[in-house]
Order: C-alpha cells, then sequence, then structure tokens
C-alpha cells in the first residue's frame, strides 16, 4: 500500500512539474498568432494578389510562435509574418536593434541575372554619392544577391519571382538597424565600395520650405504629410506666391506618407471646382454571405483663393503612400504633370489591428486604391521619367523648371 501511494505521489509530482512547465512556456503567442491570422486573411484588400501560400503561413507562424520563448523571439516571427508580404505598408507599429528599415537612399532592379541601381535618393542626401544611376550590383555585407535571397527570412512566398527578389534586395539595402550596410558596386570604369549608413542627409525643421526661381514657385513638402499644421503652412506659402507663373511641387521626401485630409487640404488650392481624384476598393463580407465589391469615388472641392498656373509635381520611390495619393490626384485630375520616377508602391489605404495579448499592432492595407481612371495606384508611372545624375545640381529640379517654360511659352 505504502508503494501504491508514492507512486500516486510521484506521478501526482510529474503532473504538477509538467503543468508548471507548460504554463511557462503558454505565453499566449500562439493565440495571438491566430487572431493575427484571422485578421488578415478577412482584411488584407490584396491578399488575393500576392500569390502566397496561405496554408504555409498559417502551418510555420503557428509553429513558430508556438516555440517562441519570449516577447523578442515572437517580435521577431510577427516581422518575419509581415515580410512574406513584401510590402512596406504590411508592418508592426514597434520595432527593435534587430528590425529592419523601411527604406534605402538606393533602389536596385532585377536585370539580366543580376541587380543594377534604378534610383537615388539625390535630393534629400546633403553631399554627393558615388552610386550613379545603372552601376551594377556586386555584394552587400559580402553577400551576393541570390545568398541575400536564399537567407531571408521569409519561409512561404515564392523567391523566383522577380518582384518577390528585387524587393528582397531592396529590403536588405534597407537594412537591419544593429548592422552594417556595405555595398559594392561596378560599372565600366571601376570598382567601388560604399557605407550607406556613412550617407548624410539634409535636414529641415520646417514643415515646408519654398524658394523661387524665375518667377516660378517651388515648394517642398518635408515629409509631413502626416501633419495638420502643414495645412496652415501651405496656404500661407501659397498666397505669398500667388503672382508666380508657375508652381513645382516636390514630394520626393514624403516617405512617411500622411493623411488624405492633407492631400485634400492641398489639392484643394489647386482646383477650381469639385472633381474626383481616387478611386476605393474592399471586399465588403457579412456573415454567412458572398463577399460583395464596395467601389467608391474620392471627390477635392476647391478652397480659399485658387492657384491656377500651370504645376509639375516631382515624386520618386521615396513618395510614399499619401504622397503617392497626391501625386496620382493631381495627374488623374490632369492639374499637374508628373515628373520623376516610380513611387514607393505601397499597397491601399491601411488601418492598424490591435492584437489582444501582445503590446503591438499589425498595419495592413484595407482598401485597394486606383487612379481615377482606374489604374492601380501602386502601378502607375510618371508622365515624364526623371532620374538623378551623378553631378551636383539637383537635374530632376532643373528639368522640370525647364518643362514649365516650356509650357509657358506654349501658352
Amino acid at each position: 500500500m505504502m508503494i501504491k501511494n508514492s507512486l500516486i505521489v510521484v506521478m501526482l509530482g510529474l503532473l504538477l512539474v509538467l503543468s508548471l512547465g507548460i504554463a511557462r512556456n503558454d505565453h499566449g503567442y500562439q493565440s495571438a498568432m491566430h487572431q493575427a491570422l484571422d485578421l488578415i486573411s478577412h482584411n488584407h484588400a490584396y491578399l488575393s494578389q500576392k500569390r502566397i501560400d496561405w496554408s504555409c503561413i498559417e502551418s510555420t507562424y503557428l509553429e513558430q510562435a508556438k516555440q517562441a520563448q519570449n516577447d523578442h523571439e515572437i517580435l521577431k516571427v510577427f516581422e518575419n509574418l509581415m515580410l512574406e508580404f513584401t510590402d512596406n505598408h504590411m508592418t508592426l507599429n514597434t520595432n527593435d536593434s534587430e528590425s529592419y528599415r523601411l527604406f534605402s537612399p538606393v533602389k536596385v532592379i532585377k536585370q539580366g541575372n543580376g541587380f543594377m541601381v534604378d534610383d537615388i535618393w539625390k535630393s534629400k542626401l546633403s553631399v554627393t554619392t558615388p552610386v550613379q544611376i545603372g552601376d551594377q550590383f556586386i555584394d552587400l555585407n559580402g553577400q551576393t544577391s541570390q545568398q541575400i535571397i536564399d537567407d531571408f527570412p521569409t519561409q512561404c512566398v515564392d523567391k523566383n519571382r522577380v518582384e518577390t527578389q528585387q524587393w528582397m534586395i531592396n529590403k536588405a539595402l534597407a537594412g537591419v538597424y544593429s548592422k552594417p550596410r556595405l555595398l559594392r558596386l561596378k560599372n565600366p570604369k571601376k570598382v567601388y565600395a560604399v557605407n550607406l549608413d556613412t550617407l548624410t542627409y539634409k535636414t529641415s525643421d520646417n514643415l515646408l520650405d519654398f524658394t523661387v526661381e524665375d518667377n516660378l514657385a517651388i515648394i517642398t513638402i518635408n515629409d509631413s504629410l502626416g501633419n495638420t499644421n502643414l495645412i496652415k503652412e501651405f496656404d500661407e506659402t501659397l498666397d505669398q506666391l500667388s503672382t508666380t507663373d508657375g508652381l513645382i511641387l516636390d514630394l520626393r521626401n514624403t516617405i512617411s506618407g500622411g493623411d488624405s485630409y492633407m492631400a485634400r487640404a492641398i489639392m484643394g488650392r489647386l482646383v477650381d471646382k469639385i472633381q474626383a481624384y481616387q478611386k476605393h476598393q474592399y471586399l465588403e463580407k457579412q456573415e454567412g454571405a458572398v463577399g460583395v465589391n464596395r467601389i467608391w469615388v474620392e471627390y477635392v472641392e476647391p478652397r480659399g483663393s485658387h492657384y491656377d498656373k500651370p504645376l509639375v509635381v516631382l515624386s520618386n520611390y521615396w513618395t510614399g503612400s499619401m504622397g503617392e495619393g497626391l501625386t496620382i490626384g493631381l495627374q488623374g485630375m490632369e492639374r499637374a504633370t508628373w515628373i520623376g520616377s516610380e513611387m514607393a508602391g505601397l499597397l491601399g489605404a491601411v488601418n492598424q489591428f490591435k492584437i489582444n495579448t501582445l503590446w503591438f499592432s499589425i498595419q495592413m492595407p484595407v482598401e485597394q486604391l486606383f487612379r481615377i481612371d482606374g489604374v492601380p495606384r501602386d502601378q502607375t508611372k510618371p508622365d515624364r521619367v526623371l532620374k538623378p545624375s551623378g553631378n551636383q545640381q539637383d537635374d530632376v529640379l532643373q528639368k522640370a523648371i525647364s518643362h514649365l517654360k516650356q509650357k509657358m511659352q506654349q501658352g
């Protein structure tokens, strides 16, 4: 009888140890991942277009969430989940030293079996960089492009697609905060290295800056489309510039995006009648019923005194989110000529979703966005493609000035 009682005590002890172990490992991470995947599957506006293996996503990230032992590990799991969507609009509202930045000052595209420089953030860099459009990518931190793609911390996205590969190399160029970014490039004249972390950037404490050249106004928005004080600044500035012969609106430093409230306020000073500027679409689902697309058009209304002179908008790869919306709005209304290069290509209008048991939220696109003629915002092109050269002059701006002068001469 004593032996039997002893066995019972031992078994109860083992069960207690096991239950304590399970309790220690049960951080609620897997239930948090279940919630996140449910939110994504029901709200992501581009999910059917992303060609994502959803069964792989579920099995991979539910298991990784189960295995995570602390907050740092679960953060990495969620960050890697975001990377599967190859879109900088799909992010968390937190990061740490091992998180990826959103963007690099250099953009590359696939060319043949390698990659080449396609755009440079010259308008933001404080000194001229040796990097030139067309230079060939050799390696980053000693890793070739193929090694970067192979090692990229995603499990489910198709790494053979060109669009995916380009996004991954550009994300690697954006880099992890705690790691160096030593880039090697080549052109017919030389092989050279650039430390992307030592590049310096122009700074301004102003929401916008402006100048006048040959009676042409140039307004530069300093990544402030998310600041409501910009409206007052823009109104006062445009009033001062009312007698100029033309306007260049420089959106090449609006990578953080903003709000359509600010965009409509800016466009409202540049139109003389109510005009449609953007189309929205999302799949509306009600419980137990088939999903039905809801499509609507957003308008801009004139406000204040109307600036009616010719207009150019400058946009590039570092024109993001609402900067993209402002660009396609002015282009689609035929109010402005878009000069520059392709923009950031961020998908849709976003919303934040809180993960109940964790300290962060997921941002994802919940509506598809289109130029008023139906072209998806992320696929729009400039009216005139211009990319920066290697000289010290802001040649894209100078060509925009020349374009306005020519347009005025033509009447």
